[in-house]
């Protein structure tokens, strides 16, 4: 209320000491200072309008401050108010709950700690009986080339035919008959042409029938001296040996003419980084014979068991190859009669 007063009083003041302003700009102060006391008319000269007019304007402006510095005071007052802790809520004496008139002796309760630990059940049944299978041999391969001497399972290599066909080099190494027209236009312009063996995998019955990885090394020899001893290039191989699943066949570079020269071709193993190992590919001329033999000689490349080794006859011009012994289901040769 006293700063509503003291607010009320400096408008006031202002108010009539700007009508006393008035008065006298238009001259009629000498009409109202007639009309009043003598004591009171002193106080309206022009000068004394002044210090009403600053007076009660510095009332109001003590009034405003006061009340910014009170309304101040009262937010921090409620923030703090809030901040602080939770009253409890008073009791209501028609509930259930009764104070009570004494401080008893606290009660404390200890309940045993019970802990339980999670529980598997674990089902026991009877092992389920395989359905026992007839015993079968295994086939096993000698290093002389007949069974009896390794006792454990090997692919069943056999040799099945020879041919000539023409060939390209279809990647880095990688030697191929399965030729597109371009690789069939080269094979042509450069009279590329190549000697084929093919094997197999054959299964046979009552045996346990198995496959494997396959390296063949080739023996070169010309008037029964050996010229060249190298290992085999497979068709359609990247690496130095051909995965032979069972019935399945893959085909031996022997020689390959090209531009009237015959050729032969390699893999070698080679180390390279990091403790690996790389196949490099080497092809090179053919001594001019023009007829020689070349053995083929079969192993595991896992383990090295011997598979199969047989002799064949080469012929350079015109390119021929002819094995010197007995092919699995090939036709014999009619006795002449006597």
């Amino acid at each position: 209320m006293r700063l509503l007063a003291e607010g009320i009083v400096g408008l006031a003041l202002m108010l009539v000491a700007v009508f006393w302003a008035v008065l006298d700009a238009v001259h009629a102060m000498d009409l109202v200072e007639k009309s009043l006391p003598q004591k009171i008319a002193g106080w309206i000269t022009p000068a004394h309008n002044l210090e009403i007019f600053v007076v009660g304007l510095l009332l109001i402006g003590v009034a405003w401050l006061e009340h910014r510095a009170n309304s101040r005071r009262s937010n921090e007052k409620e923030r703090s108010d809030h901040r602080g802790t939770d009253t409890p809520a008073p009791i209501d004496n028609n509930s259930d709950y009764a104070a009570p008139t004494a401080m008893a002796s606290p009660h404390v309760e200890v309940k045993p700690e019970v802990s339980i630990a999670p529980t598997f059940n674990f089902h026991a049944f009877p092992p389920k009986e395989e359905p026992k299978l007839a015993p079968v041999t295994p086939h096993v391969v000698a290093q002389s080339g007949q069974p009896g001497s390794i006792q454990r399972a090997a692919p069943n290599m056999a040799c099945i035919g020879v041919r000539v066909v023409p060939v390209s080099e279809t990647g880095t190494g990688i030697w191929s008959d399965n030729l597109g027209r371009f690789e069939m236009q080269i094979a042509v312009a450069q009279a590329q042409q190549a000697l084929i063996v093919q094997f197999t995998n054959a299964a046979r019955s009552g045996s346990q029938n198995v496959g494997g990885p396959v390296k063949a090394l080739l023996i070169y020899r010309s008037s029964g001296h050996e010229f060249r001893r190298i290992v085999g290039c497979w068709l359609d191989a990247k690496t130095d040996f051909a995965e032979f699943r069972v019935d399945e066949t893959q085909e031996l570079l022997v020689a390959v003419m090209r531009n009237d020269r015959a050729i032969t071709v390699s893999k070698r193993r080679i180390s390279v980084d990091l403790n690996g190992e790389g196949i490099e590919t080497h092809q090179e001329p053919i001594p001019q014979i023009t007829e020689g033999t070349v053995v083929v000689r079969l192993t595991d490349a896992n383990n090295g068991d011997f598979l199969f080794q047989g002799e064949f006859r080469l012929e350079l011009k015109p390119l021929n190859l002819k094995p010197l012994f007995e092919m699995p289901n090939r036709p014999r040769k009619p006795i002449p009669s006597e």
